[in-house]
């Protein structure tokens, strides 16, 4: 029997999962780049330090996919003024994409945005 796929907003507790998940899709999906310029990605742009501080704003949500107690995808919202909230980040690990993940987390996203307020979905 297949495991069912669950969604969840995510907290600071869950910052080493979302940082392992990113660094791993991070090294799938782009194998050729330099070892440097991973760790540049790594150290700076998907930190530990970049999702707890994303987190720590009232107006961001990451909300993550899980299989049992895998976390499989994670999708970054960022809402600014003017009623515009951004997909910041959309990762999903490479074996289970394919399988309706980022659409469901499209359709989360934009019921998110419209509960609180906001008219524009940009990605």
């Amino acid at each position: 029997m297949e495991e069912k796929i669950s969604y969840r907003k995510l907290k600071n507790t869950d910052v080493p999962e979302i940082f392992s998940l990113s660094s791993t899709v991070f090294a799938e999906d782009f194998p050729t780049y330099s070892s440097k310029t991973a760790q540049i990605y790594g150290k700076h742009i998907f930190s530990k330090k970049y999702y707890k501080d994303f987190l720590s704003k009232r107006k961001n949500l990451i909300l993550g996919a899980w299989m049992g107690k895998e976390l499989i995808g994670i999708i970054c919202l960022k809402s600014e003024d003017g009623g515009v909230v951004f997909v910041d980040i959309l990762f999903i690990k490479k074996n289970y994409r394919g399988k309706g993940i980022g659409s469901k987390f499209l359709t989360l996203a934009e019921k998110w945005a419209l509960d609180h307020k906001n008219h524009y979905l940009w990605l």
